[in-house]
């Protein structure tokens, strides 16, 4: 399911979906300008003019993994997480400008047919530092929220998860002060932050 090799068949939704829905005027590229792939992780950030970006990873298996980000000033960074490869894997990554967010790949305003960055890497065996914690089990988001400092919390910035993402969940919930339940995501960072546990879907695989 490699997205961007669209050809003819992309080219009749695009031209659909133009007659569907209002022109939008806005073109959305995506560079990257710092790229990281390891065995269970892509990480990138770059420049962009579009208002979110989607980082999308395949394997060769043909399972993939996706997530939308926010940019902020013409710029953006992510990750996506997905199960362990064995070091050397060759991992296809994909990152686009979106005028959207979407839940699926149909959607209008996902990809706007402007220049995006695509590759397929190597990926590399972790090295010490951030990394999910052991016992993290990766799960489909089930549906979009801002992430929280902690149980009840405040919203962490801007960032958010969005549903159709994967990330690491911790599989012991907390429940704050008001009998909410929260569960803590890995987000390649040091510091994982919360989310309502209702938006926890499925685990993968």
């Amino acid at each position: 399911m490699r997205l961007r090799t669209i050809g003819l068949v992309a080219a009749v939704i695009v031209l659909m979906a133009a007659f569907a829905v209002p022109q939008q005027s806005a073109k959305a590229y995506a560079d990257a300008t710092s790229v990281s792939v390891s065995c269970s992780s892509f990480a990138v950030s770059g420049t962009t003019d579009a208002p979110y970006v989607t980082i999308y990873v395949e394997l060769s298996g043909g399972d993939y993994y996706w997530t939308i980000v926010a940019s902020s000033g013409g710029t953006y960074s992510g990750s996506v997480a997905y199960p362990e490869q064995p070091d050397g894997t060759y991992i296809f990554v994909q990152v686009w400008g979106s005028l959207n967010t979407y839940t699926n790949f149909e959607d209008p305003g996902y990809w706007d047919e402007d220049s995006y960055y695509e590759d397929e890497l190597p990926c590399k065996a972790s090295v010490p530092g951030p990394g999910a914690p052991a016992g993290w089990k990766l799960h489909w988001m089930a549906c979009s929220s801002a992430v929280f400092s902690q149980p009840g919390g405040t919203p962490v910035g801007n960032d958010a998860v969005w549903a159709g993402q994967s990330f690491y969940v911790n599989p012991k919930p907390v429940l704050d002060d008001n009998g909410k339940s929260w569960s803590q995501v890995f987000v390649s960072s040091v510091i994982s932050p919360w989310i309502p546990t209702s938006c926890v879907g499925a685990a993968v695989n």
